[in-house]
């Protein structure tokens, strides 16, 4: 029934009134399209597209400030990678979270949010897993975090200096790590190649869906700054 809505919703969007469409890839590429509107297809899904508004326009939970998402941290990413560990924490193993400011595809502004907006931020369905790594692949996640100058993490402090990590809160006397993640980062998406091979655990539970259940759950939102990567200039 879930698949059954969501194609639904992006056939909406299909043949909605613009003649010229940006639709986003599971790759985070884009492909442009260019199509006219077609008043039969219109029709046909005018019944559908009003339980589709009357669906998005639900109100989950009240944000209390604008979260945008950024570099070394941000905001939106801390919330984000913050509820994966929160709407995880039965599995007491994972060591930290780690995702993609890239995955992340629009803001949330303060007032009421609505379960469009929260499509909108996430339009992927990707799933989260974790991923068990050596000691070897910990040090090739700092190299690429400081490559990209940050990215979202949870649990995970570090601190940058002349383009190195000088100091985190791992626990280095052992040798494998359980990362927290997507699917999509786990297969080797945005570069992580330090994923690929490894052993993976699925946990069934769409990225999408934590956002909406931790809102629902909260009533009102919220998020800060806090060093968890510090990076010194």
């Amino acid at each position: 029934m879930k698949n059954i809505f969501i194609g639904i919703f992006f056939l909406f969007i299909l043949f909605s009134c613009q003649s010229e469409y940006n639709i986003e890839s599971s790759n985070n590429s884009y492909l442009d399209v260019n199509v006219e509107p077609d008043s039969i297809s219109l029709e046909m899904i005018r019944p559908y597209k009003k339980i589709i508004d009357n669906k998005m326009n639900e109100i989950v939970c009240f944000n209390k400030l604008d979260m945008h998402k950024g570099n070394p941290e941000s905001l939106l990413g801390n919330f984000v990678a913050d509820l994966c560990i929160q709407k995880t924490s039965s599995y007491n193993h994972i060591d930290f979270c780690l995702l993609n400011s890239g995955g992340l595809r629009s803001s949330l502004h303060t007032g009421n949010i609505k379960l469009g907006d929260i499509y909108k931020l996430m339009p992927f369905d990707n799933k989260m897993v974790i991923v068990k790594v050596f000691k070897e692949d910990i040090l090739d996640i700092f190299k690429y975090i400081e490559k990209k100058g940050g990215d979202p993490i949870s649990k995970l402090r570090i601190e940058i200096k002349n383009e190195e990590v000088i100091n985190h809160n791992l626990n280095f006397k052992k040798d494998t790590f359980y990362i927290l993640t997507s699917d999509y980062l786990a297969s080797g998406g945005d570069d992580m190649s330090f994923f690929i091979d490894k052993e993976v655990n699925n946990l069934n539970l769409m990225l999408r869906d934590l956002i909406i259940e931790h809102c629902k759950d909260k009533d009102s939102i919220t998020s800060s700054l806090d060093n968890r990567i510090f990076i010194h200039e």
